[in-house]
């Protein structure tokens, strides 16, 4: 019982300050000036995940909260190329490293060589395509009782 009122605590305390950060932020972007408002334009400025925990449990908190956001990361990122690897080794009938480098090779370049715009826009398509699976998944589960 103690551990539900916890965790309603910190995501009523959270989404709070995430409201007062975000308002602060826009009062904040109001008032910069154009070079300002140019550099948020190009990926600065904004509010993130550190922001609104250090902002709602301190800077202690927030640094913990990005290492285990990191840590988090890597983890689905490794159990993805992991899987890649051996979907791509059965299908292409190549060896298992091959298929942990060369598709992660193709998408960090992609990442790193196209322009912002394009990357996000194949995120969104790709984060929608993902999406639309997930639901196929659960429809054809419910279908087949």
């Amino acid at each position: 019982m103690v551990l539900p009122c916890i965790v309603l605590h910190c995501v009523c305390r959270s989404s709070r300050t995430c409201r007062r950060t975000v308002s602060t932020t826009t009062t904040q972007r109001s008032n910069h000036s154009q070079d300002d408002a140019q550099q948020q334009q190009h990926g600065g400025g904004g509010t993130s995940l550190a922001t609104v925990i250090r902002h709602a449990f301190g800077t202690k908190w927030a640094t913990l909260g990005g290492i285990a956001f990191v840590a988090q990361m890597f983890a689905v990122v490794t159990a993805q190329v992991v899987k890649g690897a051996q979907l791509t080794s059965k299908m292409a009938g190549v060896p298992y490293v091959v298929g942990c480098m060369v598709p992660t090779s193709g998408v960090g370049l992609f990442a790193f060589l196209a322009k912002p715009q394009v990357a996000e826009r194949a995120n969104t398509i790709l984060t929608t395509l993902m999406i639309g699976g997930f639901v196929a998944l659960l429809c054809s589960t419910v279908a087949t009782g």
